[in-house]
Parts: structure tokens; C-alpha cells; sequence
């Protein structure tokens, strides 16, 4: 039998796991989000725009919305692959912590393992899905 300190384990080393992707995805959510304000701040532009506009300030401001754009897209991009890792950093640690199981634990044992480690699982799954921007700000 294992040793019940030892039980739970696999379950704090997924959390430490998923850890170690969050300054990265955090970093990745706030480009993301700053990205995401520039380039509406750049179609705001383009849309104020007026009947006493040049043609110039619509190249202008039609190249700013563009090259925002491009930026938002990378970030996005960026931060699908952030998330992506992290979700599978989260799905190993939960298989870990089912396959730590042992064949003498008893079932009340390895359903408590089981529901810690699932528990873990979609917490660590709404922490890496969940990103809000909010207009105006840079996260």
C-alpha cells in the first residue's frame, strides 16, 4: 500500500506543471489583449474619419488597421500555441495521477485520487481557456 502522504503526488506535481506554463500564457493573454486594443483603437481611427479627411489619412490609417492586424493575428496565433501546450501539460498530469493508482488501493482511495486529480484538471482547464480583455486597457 502506498504511503498516503505519497497518494496525492502526481496531483501537486500537475499543479506545479501547469504552473510553470502560466507566466508564459499569462504573458501571451496580455499581448494578446494589447494587441487586441490597438487594433481597435486603429479601426476606430479609420472610422472617424471625415468628409475633410485626405486620402493620405485614409492610406494612413487604412495601413495602421493592417499592420495592427498582423500583430493581432501573431498574438492570437501565439497564444492558441500557449494554450495548446498547457492543455496538454494538464492532460499528462492528470493521466499521471490516474496511473499512479495501485492495484492495493482500495476503491474509496482511488476514487478520492481520481476526483482531487479531476478536480485539478478543469480548474487548470478554465484557468487556460478563460482570457478577457476589456477595451481600452492592455489586459
Amino acid at each position: 500500500m502506498k504511503h498516503p502522504r505519497l497518494r496525492f503526488l502526481p496531483v501537486l506535481a500537475s499543479a506545479f506543471l501547469v504552473g510553470a506554463c502560466a507566466p508564459t500564457l499569462d504573458a501571451d493573454k496580455a499581448t494578446f489583449c494589447k494587441d487586441l486594443n490597438s487594433y481597435a483603437s486603429a479601426v476606430n481611427t479609420l472610422n472617424g474619419l471625415t468628409a475633410a479627411s485626405t486620402v493620405d489619412d485614409y492610406k494612413k490609417a487604412q495601413r495602421a488597421v493592417n499592420e495592427a492586424g498582423n500583430k493581432l493575428d501573431l498574438s492570437a496565433n501565439k497564444l492558441n500555441r500557449a494554450e495548446g501546450k498547457a492543455v496538454a501539460a494538464t492532460q499528462k498530469s492528470f493521466e499521471r495521477a490516474v496511473n499512479g493508482i495501485s492495484n492495493t488501493d482500495t476503491i474509496a482511495a482511488a476514487n478520492e485520487q481520481i476526483h482531487t486529480a479531476a478536480a485539478a484538471a478543469i480548474t487548470q482547464y478554465l484557468q487556460i481557456t478563460q482570457t478577457t480583455c476589456t477595451y481600452g486597457n492592455s489586459q
